[in-house]
């Protein structure tokens, strides 16, 4: 199999395609043979050594999320099959699980199954920035879904759904929304 490795800090002039024998998952692993893979900042900032975790030399991996298909299962993985079609990511020890290449060998935890109604190509390309949004403006902002009064009275259009605008409820720096007694999508249907 063929994956994207680095031996050194820097660019994308240290990355090199190396082929490797494909592994088998250990007893809690997975391993995916990649359709579409996501490209992030935390790619790019963990190949310079410029992220919290630091690439391991020599021959690292990189890569932190990616889209597709379930070959093979470690003996004490449950709730997949191979054939699966599963999202993998966030990645946590990318120097190890790295995602760029054709198969990775990931934990079974950091792998989901992908939803249908979205292609994989999409799915790829939004997970983490999803996670990212979501941590900064639910997570640490408060931001909650919420109904507005009724058209006539707010003048807002009638074409616009509730469920697309948001208000941020205030609270502490450093509290989580669970911490304040609301869910992060608690839906108000009131002022």
């Amino acid at each position: 199999m063929h994956v994207v490795t680095f031996d050194e800090p820097g660019g994308p002039e240290v990355l090199r395609v190396t082929e490797v024998d494909t592994a088998d998952p250990g007893p809690d692993e997975v391993r995916i043979r990649i359709e579409y893979l996501g490209v992030n900042r935390p790619d790019a900032l963990f190949r310079a050594e410029l992220y919290p975790d630091r690439p391991t030399f020599p021959r690292s991996r990189l890569g932190i999320e990616a889209v597709g298909v379930v070959e093979a299962l470690g003996g004490e993985v449950t709730g997949l099959a191979p054939g699966d079609r599963v999202v993998a990511g966030p990645i946590a020890q990318q120097s190890r699980h790295g995602v760029y290449g054709d198969v990775a060998v990931v934990p079974a935890a950091e792998v989901v199954p992908a939803f249908d109604v979205v292609s994989a190509e999409t799915t790829a390309a939004v997970w983490m920035a999803y996670f990212t949004a979501f941590g900064g403006l639910v997570e640490t902002g408060g931001l909650l879904a919420w109904s507005p009064p009724p058209p006539a009275a707010s003048g807002w259009p009638r074409s616009m759904s509730p469920t697309t605008r948001v208000r941020c409820r205030s609270r502490p720096p450093g509290r989580s929304a669970s911490a304040t007694g609301c869910s992060p999508l608690e839906r108000h249907t009131s002022w």
